[in-house]
């Protein structure tokens, strides 16, 4: 009779620790799972994060493009001042001045373009980087469960 009880007691024993063996198995499945997703969250957050540098980088030259451009602007604009001032013998300085002007202009909305074109790329970078950071947090989530999971298990 002991004998039985004690098989039984070893029985149910050894069914236990099976069972806490494979809540300890699927924990740390759980685990790994949240960190696989955690990796690639990062791997998103680090495009993401290049193509708001690009963009960042696109920003600075189309600023410093729009810089020059109203600089050689505003000496053209003083130049036709002064040619009007000449008007009797500069009319075509002031007619190749207004050319100039023209000119600058266009690089002028061309750095603006190329300002719009990387706030443009900033905007489109940061979506990656929100998205990935999504990711981590899931994958975090993840990785608690499966913790919580072994120390219950």
């Amino acid at each position: 009779m002991l004998v039985t009880r004690g098989i039984m007691l070893v029985t149910r024993g050894i069914m236990l620790v099976t069972r806490g063996t494979m809540v300890v198995t699927r924990g740390i499945l759980f685990v790994t799972r949240g960190i696989m997703l955690v990796t690639r969250g990062i791997m998103v957050v680090n495009r993401g994060t290049v193509v708001v540098t690009r963009g960042i980088m696109l920003v600075t030259r189309g600023i410093m493009l729009v810089t020059r451009g109203t600089m050689v602007v505003t000496r053209r604009i003083m130049l036709v001042i002064w040619g009007i001032m000449l008007v009797s013998r500069k009319t075509m300085l002031v007619t190749r001045a207004i050319m100039l002007v023209t000119r600058r202009t266009m690089l002028v909305t061309r750095g603006i373009m190329v300002v719009t074109r990387g706030v443009m790329l900033v905007t489109r970078g940061i979506m990656p980087v929100t998205r990935g950071i999504m990711v981590v947090t899931r994958g975090i989530i993840v990785v608690t469960r499966g913790i919580m999971a072994v120390t219950r298990g």
